[in-house]
């Protein structure tokens, strides 16, 4: 008789896991425990080889793979650390399907295809389908045909579907239901991991760039990129399969309920892998380091600590509070330092160790800036991004003087129509901070006429323009389509601010640079839009070793809503991460719930 431990290591709770770890307390033959204890789900079995082995693979073929899961193991143990009290479930993403009533009711060559009432005893996802009309193969079959008829259609969760056009979106890109994988990788450009993410247990939102190539052309994809998933509910999975068999690739999604998106970061060790950009549903981290502070309120999210638990919960976006930028890029960084010292398991004894360390914060809706911590352990401002005009005009005026003159001139002899379509431009008419990545890239968008609004086509106030996160975006997604090692270098100046408010960067500069190089090669967009990506990251790497001279800096923690463009991401991870420790904190979202977790370790006078 062997006693054996399966162990499944993850970033964040799976509720789905801790109800088949329930289960698996029933099982007929074996003494079964399980136990859920710092981000790993337990299951403790002892019996025969042969019965183990059986375990193992039904263990295998039972827990589909999380985006969450970092690790798994299996080892002989001599005792338990599992119980047979079941694992508290949260309510959170209740799975609907798994893998023994998928293909059941999934599959069209099954007779119960379409059925949404399929009894599953492992997922018991019929139940919230028993009181929906649309539960069957015919009605869905008719909710397909009207789909392909145009008309938008609404499922019993709020979710809306249409073929030809996309929703309404304010952060610059579509979402996007994928119907038919297999024809995935012919539109978009994705890797392995990526693919692997849209197919795990969650069902995330994945951001990905659409191929340029004519050979697999679709009139419906006018955008640079779009926000990609998978099925996530017995409703759409049968939807979905109806599609693909009338030869429909994707349709346009408005999900019902905010859905987790996910991006890709570097990292160190464990701290690599998919990450959520913003979160919309409340946390706890187990056990967390005693703060300086019981309660705290940032970013629009409610942080409270008590008995080693810290819990947080999002709050109204309309509140009107009025957040401090720099507060929030130190929380950000205190936030991002939580993970490790969780998983080390020590956190009850220990202060969050925030030594030598530095904090790249990049929002949209926020002044982005590079942080560190001095040798008392404060934590310090060391440059904070421009803050740009509200208008193009002003733009464009503070262009035409002084050292960048000579080169705007050039530029408006050959391109007028751009630089007529940014002095157009208004940044006052959008939400995000102009003191962000997303600002300065959306400068270097139009001075690469990226976007969709040609620039010979601007000719007028009363077009639509686009919008800094779609610009954005743009340069993002063309510096994608970069090929070869070399970029050009796109001067990133540091500049220091009237009345003592720090160091910057000379944004005209970095316009000045992309004209220039546009203006030695006009066809060049990916080339010139790869080299704002990675000659900043080249910056910054440069600011942080200048750093590491003088205060000692071990790691860098990265953090911000724009870290989900992946290509700063891998630029920062190539510049940055060969000399530095790169941290992430999976367990809590980029933005938002993370500055307020770290606002609970601030040094600093608390207001009342």
């Amino acid at each position: 008789m062997k006693l054996v431990r399966f162990e499944l290591q993850c970033a964040r709770e799976v509720p789905f896991y801790a109800q088949l770890c329930n289960r698996y307390l029933q099982h007929p033959t074996l003494d079964i425990t399980i136990a859920y204890q710092q981000g790993s789900y337990i299951i403790e079995a002892e019996g025969e080889q042969t019965a183990l082995e059986q375990l193992a693979e039904q263990i295998a073929a039972d827990f589909l793979m999380s985006v969450w899961l970092t690790g798994s193991q299996i080892r002989p143990v001599e005792t338990r650390l599992g119980t047979q009290t079941p694992i508290s479930l949260s309510s959170a993403q209740w799975q609907d399907y798994c893998q023994h009533c998928f293909t059941a009711f999934g599959d069209n060559q099954s007779p119960e295809f379409g059925n949404l009432l399929h009894t599953c005893p492992v997922c018991q996802g019929e139940k919230p389908w028993q009181q929906v009309e649309a539960n069957n193969r015919a009605a869905l079959t008719a909710f397909a045909n009207k789909l392909l008829e145009g008309e938008t259609l609404t499922l019993a969760d709020g979710t809306a579907l249409q073929l030809n056009q996309p929703f309404a979106h304010r952060d610059g890109l579509a979402d996007l239901l994928v119907c038919n994988p297999n024809t995935l990788n012919q539109f978009f450009a994705l890797d392995t991991d990526q693919v692997l993410a849209l197919s795990a247990l969650e069902k995330p939102f994945i951001r990905a760039r659409c191929k340029t190539s004519d050979n697999f052309s679709d009139t419906r994809l006018t955008d640079a990129g779009y926000r990609l998933c998978f099925s996530y509910q017995r409703q759409l999975i049968v939807l979905a399969e109806i599609l693909r068999q009338r030869g429909v690739n994707f349709v346009f999604i408005r999900p019902g309920a905010p859905r987790t998106e996910l991006t890709w970061m570097p990292g160190s060790h464990h701290d690599a892998g998919w990450a959520e950009i913003t979160a919309h549903n409340a946390l706890t981290l187990t056990p967390a380091p005693e703060p300086l502070h019981d309660d705290a309120t940032l970013a629009h999210w409610q942080a409270n600590w008590r008995k080693q638990q810290l819990s947080l919960t999002p709050l109204d976006t309309h509140t009107g509070e009025i957040h401090n930028s720099d507060e929030l890029a130190k929380s950000a960084l205190l936030g991002a330092l939580l993970e490790r010292q969780i998983a080390a398991g020590n956190t009850a004894k220990q202060p969050l160790n925030v030594a030598k360390t530095a904090g790249l914060y990049f929002s949209a809706a926020h002044d982005g800036k590079l942080v560190y911590t001095d040798n008392d352990t404060n934590v310090q401002t060391f440059l904070t991004l421009p803050t740009l005009p509200q208008h193009g005009a002003h733009i464009l005026a503070a262009l035409q003087q002084g050292k960048q003159a000579a080169v705007t001139a050039r530029f408006a002899e050959k391109f007028p129509a751009t630089l007529a379509r940014l002095a157009r431009y208004d940044f006052a008419a959008e939400p995000q901070s102009r003191a962000s990545l997303s600002a300065l890239s959306a400068c270097a968008a139009i001075l690469l006429d990226l976007g969709q609004l040609e620039a010979a086509d601007t000719t007028t106030d009363a077009r639509p323009q686009d919008t800094v996160s779609s610009l954005a975006l743009a340069l993002q997604f063309t510096g994608q389509q970069h090929q070869g090692k070399n970029a050009p270098r796109i001067d990133y100046p540091l500049v220091t601010l009237a009345e003592d408010q720090g160091l910057s960067i000379d944004w005209l500069r970095t316009l000045g640079s992309v004209m220039a190089f546009r203006l030695a090669d006009p066809d060049s967009a990916p080339h010139i839009a790869f080299g704002v990506h990675d000659s900043m990251a080249d910056y910054f790497a440069n600011w942080i070793e200048h750093l590491d001279q003088k205060w000692g800096i071990d790691r860098v923690a990265l953090s911000g809503d724009e870290m989900a463009n992946s290509l700063l991401a891998q630029c920062l991870a190539l510049r940055i991460g060969k000399n530095f420790e790169l941290l992430i904190n999976r367990r809590l979202p980029l933005d938002g719930a993370n500055c307020a977790a770290g606002a609970l370790y601030l040094k600093q006078r608390r207001r009342r």
